[in-house]
């Protein structure tokens, strides 16, 4: 049965046929013809937690690259020390101020929710705000994260005090005339400088910003004479945030450092679940940085990815069968190198003390998400968290069989030369051949 997993993924890899059954002599001559495998590092590990045994390993003790499947760490992370609610605000209020310590909730203004209540508790107030910063504040930037993907959207900065994603929505159009319309601006701060031009050689409108500050530069092109895009701002620290709320609420504000002395009182934000899923569907960067930073604040008492990871790793994760290199929260950071046995690991981990529903509720599964072109036919019984860098492909999650078995998979692949989608839809039927067969 062991063998016959991995024929069925080298045989689905490779072609794009449909059969079901090969022999060890066709799957050896397509593996060696096939040069997109030979120079391709694959790591599989199929296991059931039933009968807590391995089903299938191959280079499955061997490190990779694993993209977003980092994370699935960050998400027992997030459940082991975030609680049940997102903690929004920390305050306290005397006759003529209000104190208030931010907390890295990623949530606040932020498109994805209907509902703020740190807003509508800082709408109600009309004392002079202090803010205490901490002591230590976040690197806007990971450790390994490509320099020169600054202004894409899926590289918001991180801070202590994020707002609307950290990320400028702009909506804009160039006339006739060659005037331009900015029809939205969110946030509006008084640092942003926006100016306009127009390329007739560029296939597509697009928004550059210049790094260090907040100087974009909006291009239209011949094809295209709106946008309609996000962009991440310069944030300052948590200066931006504070010149911002200043014009919001029309309040003054002060900034001291943190007063650990001080009896905070909490704004609970959203359920923590709920900000789980968006960021697994939508593999979102921004929420995963944020929730192991806040992570840290909760457990130890300051601002770290760094500590926290160490101390994770040390305690909570200190039985993996490999220590991964685990170095951010997304999986932007090529530094990050993890075995598809620490991936087995950490989702029976998940479902041992959280719970098999709760787990697959969080999860995207078929046609969801990040998954929305994949497993369509199985929905409900596949679910699982994608990655994807350049040459990186990467898939961990549950299969329910048609037997009703339940498994659980981490399939890796590094430095292919196949495209991400051909490789993905590979490991899709090798994921499809398990559900069917076993």
């Amino acid at each position: 049965m062991k063998k016959g997993i991995l024929y069925f993924f080298i045989i689905y890899f490779l072609s794009n046929c449909t059969a079901t059954k090969i022999s060890l002599k066709e799957a050896n001559k397509a593996l060696m013809i096939d040069s997109a495998i030979a120079t391709a590092h694959i790591g599989i590990s199929v296991y059931e937690p039933f009968t807590n045994k391995y089903w299938f390993n191959y280079n499955a003790d061997k490190y990779f690259v694993p993209a977003s499947n980092t994370k699935l760490f960050t998400l027992y992370t997030a459940l082991k020390y975030l609680g049940d609610s997102i903690e929004g605000l920390k305050y306290y209020e005397t006759a003529d101020s209000l104190f208030v310590q931010p907390t890295g909730d990623p949530t606040f203004l932020h498109v994805d929710f209907l509902h703020h209540p740190v807003d509508d508790f800082l709408s109600k107030n009309t004392k002079p705000i202090v803010f205490y910063t901490p002591t230590n504040l976040a690197e806007k930037y990971g450790h390994g994260w490509s320099w020169d993907d600054f202004d894409d959207y899926y590289m918001a900065q991180r801070n202590t005090f994020p707002m609307f994603g950290n990320l400028l929505h702009i909506e804009a159009s160039r006339e006739e005339n060659d005037s331009y319309t900015t029809a939205e601006l969110s946030p509006l701060l008084k640092d942003f400088n926006i100016t306009y031009s127009y390329d007739g050689k560029k296939e597509d409108a697009s928004i550059k910003r210049f790094p260090s500050c907040n100087l974009f530069n909006v291009i239209f092109s011949k094809k295209d004479s709106g946008i309609n895009t996000n962009i991440p701002f310069e944030t300052n620290g948590i200066s931006s945030t504070i010149s911002f709320l200043e014009n919001r609420y029309h309040i003054a504000t002060t900034i001291k450092e943190e007063n650990s002395k001080i009896n905070w009182l909490n704004i609970y934000s959203q359920p923590v679940d709920t900000v789980l899923k968006k960021m697994l569907f939508n593999s979102d960067n921004f929420y995963a940085e944020q929730l192991l930073l806040m992570a840290s604040n909760n457990k130890l008492g300051f601002f770290s990815d760094k500590e926290m990871i160490e101390y994770v790793l040390k305690t909570d994760l200190k039985e993996m069968p490999q220590r991964p290199k685990w170095v951010d929260g997304s999986g932007l950071s090529r530094y990050n190198l993890f075995s598809p046995q620490n991936f087995i690991f950490i989702l029976n981990k998940l479902i041992k003390e959280y719970g098999f529903s709760r787990l697959c509720s969080i999860l995207p599964t078929g046609g969801e998400g990040t998954l929305k072109n994949y497993f369509i036919s199985d929905s409900a019984f596949v679910f699982a968290k994608t990655g994807t860098l350049s040459s990186v492909v990467a898939l961990s999650g549950i299969i329910i069989t048609k037997k009703n078995k339940e498994l659980l998979f981490s399939v890796l692949v590094n430095n292919s030369i196949s495209s991400s989608m051909s490789v993905r839809k590979a490991v899709e039927r090798f994921v499809k051949s398990i559900r069917e067969n076993y």
